[in-house]
């Protein structure tokens, strides 16, 4: 009929699919699908036995957090947990990017003592007026701060050697003109940190530009917190490591985008995870005297022979 002969010794799995329905007893013509698969997990054998591997559960030879499949897909060594797919490939988004609010700049000994909100209420050719709402608290603290100087959260205590303040100071201040509101220019006023600079806007949010992400990593399970601009290390001594900084994230069709880059300048997307469909219903199948005759079905058969 269709299928002449498979090479024998061949390690292959053939998929008969009937493509005719007849009524008499005479073979039909069959497609005939033959891979170098035997145990249908994605690999070829060939590579399996150079790797001296045998792969059927998705199973990790080296321990370095990807499949043999990955590495497969990857063209990297399977036995070797230094040679394996870059781990950014490894990175889920879990939640959308959001901007990062002013208060997550602070610094960590201010964000310690407080948990609020900080907000410019108001301003004037000389000055900045600010509001700190804390969360458990019904009333705001209010200060009005000049061009140059350190901006309070709170109010002074006899415990404090100088100006309890925010980490930012007033660089510039812009009365509004008609329709359009008021604004005023904060900095860091830590010097040996990284120089942040943000604008308030009179009775908006303070929000800055950079985005906060977060991101599932499947190697381990481990979740990291990062944000715009960062940079961060994935891997150990034994699988080596890896550092990736946060160049952007997007919004696309597809959901967000976010854009990593390595030590080399290699660019890497990643996005949220989607679900994958559940797979169809396998089909029943038909017994081995049945071939050639009745309705279309398929079956696999590892033959031992030279000729069906």
């Amino acid at each position: 009929a269709g299928l002449k002969s498979i090479e024998t010794g061949t390690n292959v799995t053939v998929k008969l699919v009937d493509t005719m329905i007849t009524n008499d007893n005479t073979y039909n013509w069959y497609n005939v699908q033959v891979t170098d698969d035997e145990n249908n997990n994605g690999i070829p054998d060939k590579w399996e036995k150079q790797h001296k591997i045998f792969d059927t559960k998705g199973n990790d030879a080296d321990g370095d957090g990807f499949s043999n499949l990955d590495e497969f897909k990857g063209k990297t060594n399977p036995t070797d947990p230094k040679s394996h797919p870059a781990f950014a490939t490894k990175l889920t988004l879990t939640a959308k990017p959001a901007p990062v609010a002013i208060e997550k700049m602070f610094p960590e000994k201010v964000k310690a003592s407080f948990d609020g909100t900080m907000l410019l209420t108001g301003v004037s050719s000389s000055e900045a007026d600010f509001a700190f709402r804390a969360k458990d608290s019904r009333r705001p603290f209010r200060v009005s701060v000049e061009k140059g100087e350190d901006i309070p959260y709170r109010r002074k205590n006899s415990d404090d050697a100088g100006i309890p303040s925010c980490g930012f100071k007033v660089e510039s201040i812009t009365p509004g003109k008609g329709k359009a509101p008021g604004t005023a220019v904060i900095v860091s006023s830590d010097d040996k940190g990284e120089k942040l600079k943000f604008i308030c806007t009179v009775n908006r949010p303070i929000v800055t530009p950079y985005t906060v992400i977060s991101l599932k990593n499947r190697v381990n399970g481990k979740t990291i917190v990062t944000k715009t601009g960062d940079s961060f290390t994935l891997g150990n001594d034994k699988t080596g490591t890896e550092t990736y900084k946060v160049i952007s994230v997007a919004d696309t069709a597809a959901g967000p985008e976010l854009i990593l880059e390595n030590a080399d300048k290699k660019k890497f997307k990643v996005h949220m995870r989607v679900k994958a469909p559940a797979a169809p219903a396998a089909d029943a199948g038909f017994a081995p005297d049945q071939l050639g005759r009745g309705p279309a079905s398929i079956i696999n058969i590892k033959p031992n022979t030279g000729r069906f």
